[in-house]
């Protein structure tokens, strides 16, 4: 509780129960109190997917007036549109402002273009009627047609061309991402000219035409670049430029002058060429370029060839081969290599032979290798490494015994062994590993049993245990409370009673050492899996629950569910891409919901 005190020691003035409203829905007592203190080692505020209204928005930002710390706010997924946009508009303290998958216009978007304070600024996604789509599977049709009839009478607008030449102003901004929006050829020169910024994203926008690629490519102060929707010379006359040192175009169109440009490029340090039809012909050319420290050729037409071509290569630190048809032949001579740091190989087809190579591998400590069928021996075989520090061995066929192979292993700190077939004696294997910091055992067959011991672990930090067969009672609840050294919960429970789930939340929120929990996010979906065999099988994967809430038009997708799924599409993006696509893109679901492919990589390094 918090006493009127509170509220008076700022000049907000904010009353006890604009307090309250912040409290119970968006930040608990103790940062409300070092807000209201101008706390020096508070700098950094995260409320992404909270369901912030603009209304609970303006109460947060007249407690955020006389704050002269936090500099860095992050309000992403929420329910914000251009109302917020001009609050933020003046903020003279902010430098860093994440409003990504929100409902800003090109109005709002015009305003935060005149705010000098800001060194970086994230846009994607943003749609005047998101709050439409996000309350779409919660709310009545009648609603629905009533809220988008105001929204479309309003005439408002997507971030476009206008809201680019005001960007194209901003001489302080070094860092914006209006990627999945509706920017075009007029929009793209005008920011090309701007002489401040370091990274821009525009990826997922409209066709740019050649003239627009031109005036990128002579931009002398962009060092990071992601675009796509360019013709292949668009694409060569990027790779020529001699300033980008981070270069995304994947999904475009490369042919085979286009790849002998990028070989023969020599400041470009992280490539993304992903999902662009190259073949092993192109591979070994890119393996010729000898400055990039980072190469993603996930979803291309890779084989064997290819792959030992890169393994000539000394330079390459990271690596994403997923989603190529590699097999032995091409991994074995890339699991020798001594200079590799990280390696995505998911749905590769590497076998025993590979698993082998990569286990007396002594340079890789980031390896993904999900969707490869790999199966106990498999488990026992990959955890006799030790130099492998992060290991995603997601969506394959391991059972307890894996599990206890896997367990053994004293060098792991971040292990996913999500979707695969582990039950309560492997989660116990799991939960009694005292070197492990990072779990993600979603998708598995884990009961009570097998969570309870994983919440008994003083060691872990982070612990993801998603769509699993629990169902929580009373009995079950000081597990919660007793662990004190979790700082992220995620975890899908089966729980039918309702005082029963209000005791969870309670649970939880007395655990003060949580900073981001998600518990009961897929209670409804749970159920519906547990009472429909026809889709079963589909509900044990959690992407998919996002999948079939948007083809069966379900209700009560929470914001949390959808946070929870859009973090877990960065690391399965590729994992679920085929199976996904019949469900997925046959529906109307944008291909925004998708991170880049880029991301993948990335977080392996974390």
């Amino acid at each position: 509780m918090f006493s009127n005190s509170i509220a008076q020691s700022s000049t907000t003035t904010l009353s006890v129960d604009e307090l309250t409203i912040l409290i119970n829905d968006i930040l608990d007592v103790h940062t409300v109190n070092r807000i209201l203190r101008n706390d020096v080692t508070l700098t950094k505020l995260k409320l992404s997917y909270k369901k912030i209204t603009d209304a609970q928005f303006q109460v947060l930002m007249r407690l955020l007036a006389n704050n002269t710390k936090i500099t860095t706010l992050d309000v992403s997924g929420n329910n914000l549109s251009t109302e917020s946009a001009k609050l933020l508009a003046l903020n003279p303290t902010l430098q860093h402002l994440d409003l990504s998958r929100n409902a800003i216009d090109e109005d709002g978007a015009c305003l935060l273009a005149g705010n000098h304070k800001l060194l970086s600024l994230n846009l994607n996604s943003n749609n005047p009627y998101y709050l439409e789509h996000s309350q779409k599977y919660r709310t009545t049709s009648h609603t629905i047609e009533a809220q988008c009839s105001t929204l479309k009478a309003q005439n408002l607008k997507k971030i476009g061309d206008k809201a680019a030449k005001a960007f194209a102003l901003n001489k302080t901004l070094q860092y914006l991402d209006v990627s999945c929006n509706d920017i075009g050829t007029d929009g793209v020169i005008e920011l090309a000219g701007n002489n401040t910024l370091k990274s821009l994203n525009i990826h997922s926008n409209h066709m740019i035409s050649l003239s627009a690629v031109i005036a990128l490519a002579i931009n002398k102060t962009l060092r990071y670049l992601s675009v796509n929707n360019i013709s292949p010379e668009g694409v060569e006359m990027l790779a020529a430029t001699r300033t980008l040192e981070y270069l995304n175009v994947n999904s475009n169109s490369i042919n085979r002058q286009v790849l002998v440009t990028l070989a023969a490029n020599e400041s470009i340090k992280s490539l993304d060429v992903s999902d662009c039809k190259i073949d092993d012909d192109g591979v070994s050319i890119l393996a010729r370029n000898q400055t990039f420290k980072e190469l993603i050729i996930a979803c291309n037409n890779m084989g064997p060839k290819g792959a030992k071509s890169l393994a000539e290569n000394s330079i390459i630190k990271n690596l994403d081969i997923s989603w190529n048809k590699i097999g032995d032949n091409g991994m074995v001579p890339l699991a020798a290599s001594a200079t590799l740091d990280t390696l995505c190989a998911d749905m590769t087809g590497l076998g025993i032979a590979s698993l082998n190579a990569l286990r007396v591998n002594r340079s890789i400590k980031g390896l993904s290798i999900a969707s490869n069928d790999i199966d106990d021996v498999g488990a026992e075989i990959i955890s006799g490494n030790q130099v492998i520090e992060k290991l995603i061995i997601h969506d394959n066929k391991i059972t307890n015994t894996g599990a206890e192979y896997l367990a053994g292993n004293k060098i792991f700190r971040d292990l996913d062994v999500g979707a695969n077939e582990i039950k309560d004696d492997g989660a116990k294997k799991i939960a009694a590993n005292s070197f492990l910091k990072k779990v993600d055992m979603s998708a598995n067959k884990i009961g009570k049993e097998g969570l309870i011991a994983l919440l008994a672990n003083k060691k872990f930090k982070r612990l993801f245990c998603v769509s699993n067969d629990m169902e929580i009672d009373v009995f079950d609840l000081n597990a919660l409370t007793r662990n004190k050294t979790l700082r992220k919960l995620n975890i899908t429970c089966t729980i039918r009673n309702d005082s029963i789930k209000k005791l969870v939340l309670d649970s939880i929120a007395k655990n003060r050492a949580f900073y981001y929990s998600l518990l009961p996010t897929a209670i409804v979906f749970n159920q519906l899996a547990h009472n429909n065999d026809k889709y079963h099988h589909v509900f044990r994967n959690y992407v998919f629950f996002w999948i079939m809430a948007w083809v069966f038009e379900m209700e009560n997708l929470s914001n949390e569910m959808i946070a929870n799924v859009e973090k877990v599409s960065v690391s399965c993006r590729r994992i679920y891409a085929k199976k996904a696509d019949a469900l997925l893109f046959s529906q109307s679901v944008s291909s925004n919901s998708w991170v880049d492919a880029s991301e993948k990589t990335v977080s392996l390094k974390k």
